[in-house]
């Protein structure tokens, strides 16, 4: 839903084309009618937990890739302690840490070459993230664990790209209305809200943007009593 989104928010926002990596295109997806129909459009193969899938998009789209958005979910529920075993762990940060490793290893050296290009440069890397990156909720421990090693990793990012030019653009959200966040209760971010966020926030040139009601209050609550917050969200 999040990628379907921001496909529709970049393309009415003018981009020229807007690659959509999926790491089967050839299989039937949820949503697939909906984003083929998106104007500008085209969906690609790609897979964040296969090096070799990444590496070959970027060898045949990386030169062309002006704004890169990691969107990849994989919310679980869960602490450290209640979970049995590291096959979900695993696979959360296979899929989100390592995913955005594999990304900026195989795109960021292109992006950043490109930052001398006049009006072809590269702009931004976009990295979408929980706010619990920002503080661990124990409902989702493990998950909030794997976001702060991506947030980590993003602020690395930054700095490596910024001699090139490319921004780095974190956007910090709460809940979302997906499947993944069904028992959680409201308030939660659309889709939609959180795709126009980001295009906004690249139109701005900003580094960070906190989209929604939970992401903002979380915000608001670390710069007063960081300490307080945690006790409340691990109560």
């Amino acid at each position: 839903a999040v990628g379907q989104a921001l496909a529709q928010a970049m393309s009415e926002a003018g981009a020229s084309i807007v690659f959509v990596g999926v790491a089967d295109p050839w299989k039937p997806f949820p949503g697939e009618d909906r984003l083929r129909k998106i104007e500008r459009v085209e969906v690609v193969a790609l897979d964040l937990t296969d090096t070799i899938s990444v590496n070959e998009c970027a060898g045949e789209f990386a030169p062309r890739v002006d704004v890169l958005v990691n969107n990849s979910e994989y919310v679980r529920t869960g602490g450290i302690i209640e979970r049995k075993g590291l096959t979900v762990a695993r696979e959360e940060l296979e899929m989100r840490y390592f995913g955005l490793t594999r990304l900026a290893q195989a795109f960021g050296p292109v992006l950043r070459a490109r930052g001398a290009d006049g009006v072809n440069s590269a702009a931004a890397f976009v990295n979408l993230l929980s706010v619990y990156a920002l503080v661990n909720w124990p409902a989702y421990g493990a998950f909030s664990a794997t976001e702060a090693a991506c947030l980590s990793a993003a602020q690395s990012l930054r700095a490596e790209l910024r001699p090139g030019g490319v921004k780095v653009l974190n956007a910090f959200f709460g809940p979302i209305e997906t499947e993944w966040y069904q028992a959680v209760p409201p308030p939660k971010v659309a889709p939609m809200t959180l795709a126009q966020a980001v295009v906004r926030a690249l139109q701005q040139g900003l580094e960070d943007v906190f989209v929604g009601d939970v992401a903002e209050d979380i915000r608001a609550r670390l710069a007063v009593s960081p300490k307080a917050l945690e006790r409340e969200l691990g109560a």
